[in-house]
């Protein structure tokens, strides 16, 4: 949800220059980003962009994000790099002066993109091809990169949980039929100050000539355990997974599940199989709550 978007252009003689700005932009929990600016220069074969957003609280008014970059183009590639003044989440984040983003011939190369702040760091890079007639996958690594981030991000603090996420994830023909190949680790996870335990993530290629993901999760620790596995097919999008619970608090249900249940309790006990297309599968199963 936006409100009251201004959009204003202006020509000179070498440059054009484009300002976009709304006063209210609303998404997650309905907090929503104040005085959110766009601005750009066009000239030259070479664009400038900016962009930035305020946070309203009860309390001030502090800038959420803020970030800009310079684009360029020469003998048909395309060069995007961002400037290193990078301002996410309420605080500066370190970013390699070294990134940029190249698009050639219908090919996306990302080289050097990463994001640090004291010992969390979040890269993003494409992963080399031999053929040019496909996306090259995309490649994102985190170290020690906190959940909390993520939520806040996506304007979902009210969910509670922190986290160190250490790993990586692969989207792949994300154009097309996406897909991903995981390999996490999420230690040391709370709800509240509440230990939770450590998950892992893991979905696997085993042979890159055949279309099947093998997946599993697990999470292990004072709140309950949860061990799933199954594949995933690529080609028809078919799913395949069980799942098992053992002593799992239904307390950790309540983050997502808000304004519906608050405060439970108990442990829920079962399990249950998936089965089908991603978009319409089915679920057998049956669960006992204590």
């Amino acid at each position: 949800k936006m409100d009251s978007l201004l959009l204003s252009v202006r020509g000179e003689p070498q440059n054009l220059r484009l300002q976009l700005e709304a006063q209210q932009l609303y998404y997650g929990m309905d907090r929503p980003l104040s005085q959110l600016q766009l601005n750009s220069r066009l000239g030259n074969d070479s664009m400038t962009v900016q962009l930035s957003g305020l946070e309203n609280s009860k309390r001030s008014t502090r800038t959420r994000l803020a970030f800009g970059g310079n684009a360029t183009e020469e003998n048909d590639t395309y060069r995007f790099a961002f400037t290193e003044d990078f301002f996410l989440n309420n605080q500066p984040w370190k970013i390699n002066p070294a990134n940029e983003f190249l698009y050639d011939n219908n090919a996306l190369n990302i080289r050097q993109f990463s994001l640090t702040n004291q010992d969390q760091k979040i890269a993003l890079r494409t992963e080399q091809l031999n053929t040019k007639d496909e996306l090259a996958p995309l490649i994102i690594s985190f170290n020690d990169f906190r959940v909390s981030e993520i939520l806040k991000l996506l304007q979902l603090e009210e969910l509670d949980y922190e986290g160190d996420i250490n790993g990586c994830v692969t989207l792949k023909d994300y154009t097309s039929k996406l897909n991903y190949l995981a390999d996490l680790q999420i230690n040391n996870i709370l709800l509240g100050e509440r230990a939770v335990g450590n998950l892992t993530l893991s979905a696997a290629q085993d042979n890159p000539r055949k279309p099947l993901i093998r997946l599993q999760a697990g999470l292990d620790g004072p709140e309950g355990k949860v061990n799933a596995a199954g594949t995933y097919a690529i080609n028809n999008q078919y799913l395949d997974l069980g799942a098992s619970f053992e002593a799992l608090r239904v307390r950790l249900l309540d983050p997502f599940l808000f304004g519906l249940i608050r405060e439970s309790s108990g442990k829920v006990n079962g399990d249950f199989k998936i089965a089908g297309k991603a978009n319409a599968p089915k679920l057998e199963g049956s669960m006992d709550l204590d």
